[in-house]
């Protein structure tokens, strides 16, 4: 049986887009200050602390963040497109469990214990337990499927800034799956009806009303940039709806004077 494929319009055949890429480095730098800027946060449970803190790290960090994150998630979601495009689903999976799913495991077994470590000497200077005593504690966990994808939990056993990989990979083998055997007549009617949504001005700011419905019904995550996993699935998901028809592209152009002013009024 020959695996269906994503089917790439011409005007979505894959090209270079430098916007992308630049958003992209711009965010990935900011989070090296970000990061950094925490070692002074008066507030943030950081793994290592200066002696003295600020909080006006908090507002300038958690500003930051709190949009990078949300932009990652929708370029990440329109490489899947092409992506998709380009192997089929079967052939998808196989890649992002190697690009993701091994460097994932590495960083998890060899690295993520190390933060965790300084964080008990940081937070206790009479803590005096060797870093090899401490991984066996590290690593003592459990299964708990409802902190879904982060199903392994312990005391001291964390992904730490590793949750984006964690999220992307669930994210693309969710999307992998969707593709394979979503019924593709229903698919196309909904493309259909929501192209119609969008010819009307203000159509492309529908897809924030299920991001509000998350972020006020299932709550935000400190611990994921201040967003839900669930709002990071749907900003997935609009990059991948994004890199598939240039409609929505239009609608938003022609929308950001309002979205700005909305954005801007409602933003605490």
């Amino acid at each position: 049986m020959t695996e269906q494929r994503v089917e790439l319009p011409e005007a979505a055949k894959p090209r270079r887009r430098t916007e992308l890429d630049a958003i992209r480095l711009l965010v990935v730098l900011g989070l090296v200050f970000f990061h950094s800027a925490l070692v002074f946060d008066a507030r943030d449970d950081y793994y290592v602390k200066n002696p003295e803190t600020t909080d006006v790290t908090t507002i300038l960090a958690g500003l930051g963040v709190v949009w990078a994150m949300p932009m990652l998630f929708p370029i990440s979601g329109l490489g899947a497109w092409y992506s998709l495009g380009r192997r089929g689903p079967r052939a998808f999976t196989k890649e992002r469990l190697v690009r993701l799913g091994v460097p994932l495991v590495f960083a998890t077994l060899v690295l993520m214990p190390l933060p965790q470590w300084l964080r008990q000497k940081s937070a206790d200077p009479g803590y005096d337990e060797s870093y090899w005593r401490f991984l066996p504690q590290f690593f003592d966990v459990h299964l708990d499927l409802g902190g879904f994808p982060f199903v392994t939990q312990g005391e001291y056993f964390e992904t730490g800034h590793l949750w984006f990989v964690v999220l992307l990979l669930t994210f693309s083998l969710f999307l992998a799956a969707l593709v394979r055997f979503a019924p593709r007549k229903r698919v196309r009617r909904l493309g259909d009806w929501f192209g119609s949504v969008l010819r009307r001005r203000g159509g492309s700011l529908l897809p924030g009303i299920p991001i509000v419905v998350v972020s006020a019904f299932v709550g935000l995550e400190e611990s994921f940039a201040g967003w839900s996993r669930w709002a990071y699935l749907l900003f997935f998901l609009y990059g991948f709806v994004l890199a598939n028809d240039d409609r929505f592209r239009s609608a938003m152009r022609r929308d950001a004077i309002l979205a700005a002013v909305i954005g801007g009024a409602t933003f605490p």
